[in-house]
């Protein structure tokens, strides 16, 4: 039985909220997969602090709140899947999107930290980081290169 949900992570306690609703309705959560949006093109140079706190609190703490949430009992029962989509910006750096290059390298780094603390419990966490597919945000970062490329 598969299930899945939408929701915007950025609000407090929507991750609490969600993972409370798959318990009742599935009994448990065997299978979570983490992917979130990214932030929009900007020049590294460019990125104040505040774009950095606000783009970590949509990029990267859901996930580590749902996986929190997930992996104890995926633990105790010593089976669970653990998947987080990121971007193949986490292996050769995408220009013009340091923030979401950044935070989606640690968002793998710290994973794969946790693969290596939960493999012998049965519960398997993988990092899948595709290449470019054209999408309404790949449009976007191509026209904002032309831009100011010319």
């Amino acid at each position: 039985q598969a299930h899945w949900a939408a929701a915007d992570l950025a609000e407090p306690n929507v991750a609490g909220k969600l993972f409370q609703q798959a318990n009742e309705l599935l009994g448990g959560v065997d299978i979570l997969v983490n992917n979130t949006s990214g932030p929009s093109p900007t020049p590294p140079s460019q990125i104040s602090t505040p774009t950095w706190q606000s783009e970590f609190e949509k990029m990267v703490l859901p996930v580590f709140e749902l996986t929190r949430l997930a992996v104890a009992p995926m633990r105790e029962r010593g089976w669970g899947r653990i998947i987080t989509i990121t971007s193949s910006g986490v292996v050769q750096p995408i220009p013009n999107l340091g923030i979401s290059n950044a935070l989606r390298s640690s968002l793998t780094a710290w994973l794969k930290t946790l693969a290596s603390e939960v493999a012998r419990e049965g519960v398997t966490v993988n990092v899948v980081a595709p290449g470019r597919i054209e999408t309404d945000r790949t449009r976007q970062i191509d026209a904002a290169a032309a831009q100011r490329l010319g």
